[in-house]
């Protein structure tokens, strides 16, 4: 599994949920879900922190990179459980490595285009 996306869709199948029961299950629109398990898209800080939320024994490491487990133990989920403080500022700060991916893939596009 190379993708977020392509792990994401390994985590709704070990669920047993549709993508539409996984979209309810973390609030978010049922087009969103299948616009992300179909096309690869990119997707933002927002539907992350709402998978987080709502699937605390994924392994979000996991998710992001492939490496290490996909379903976190008991202990480390005990370990995961933070303040309201930490966890704004766990979201400001995936808030600005968003934004960071974002400047890249526009210098990305921008190479691509000064190389073809």
């Amino acid at each position: 599994m190379e993708t977020i996306n392509s792990r994401l869709i390994y985590y709704i199948n070990h669920l047993g949920l549709s993508k539409n029961s996984f979209a309810r299950k973390i609030n978010t629109s049922s087009a969103m879900i299948s616009k992300i398990t179909t096309k690869d898209i990119n997707f933002g800080v927002d539907v992350l922190v709402k998978i987080v939320q709502k699937c605390p024994e994924l392994n979000i490491y996991w998710l992001l990179t492939g490496n290490g487990e996909m379903i976190l133990g008991e202990s480390e989920i005990q370990n995961l459980c933070l303040d309201k403080k930490q966890k704004v500022g766990l979201y400001e700060q995936m808030q600005e490595l968003d934004e960071c991916i974002e400047k890249m893939q526009t210098i990305r596009a921008g190479i691509k285009k000064l190389t073809d």
